[in-house]
């Protein structure tokens, strides 16, 4: 299964590349869940039913629930995707391929390809 995503994905980015051109910008983002104060404290008021939750360090608390972790995560990124699209600062972008994958430890990290007007 594994190597059939790898070859469709492949085949889309090509058939994208083919259609738009090469694309303007690749890049990556990746969260430091651990030095992220408010997805720290977030995770810890959610979670203030467990016994002791205030004296777990960050890494002890978001292994703690990371279901939670990892929707706050990804509502971040769909905002900074919103804002990407919306607010242009990279320039108006008129296609974009995006790439969740999870990290060893189980967060994600997005891989995005961005074709911007004009450049």
């Amino acid at each position: 299964k594994q190597w059939y995503q790898r070859r469709v994905r492949g085949k889309k980015i090509d058939a994208m590349c083919v259609r738009h051109g090469p694309p303007t910008w690749f890049t990556t983002f990746s969260p430091a869940e651990y030095d992220w104060a408010e997805l720290v404290e977030y995770v810890r008021e959610m979670n203030a039913d467990l016994p002791g939750v205030e004296n777990l360090s960050s890494t002890e608390l978001l292994a703690k629930d990371p279901v939670l972790v990892s929707h706050f995560i990804h509502k971040r990124f769909e905002a900074l995707l919103d804002f990407m699209l919306t607010a242009d600062p990279i320039g108006k972008i008129t296609n974009y391929f995006i790439r969740i994958e999870y990290q060893g430890r189980g967060v994600a990290h997005i891989h995005f390809i961005f074709w911007v007007d004009g450049a």
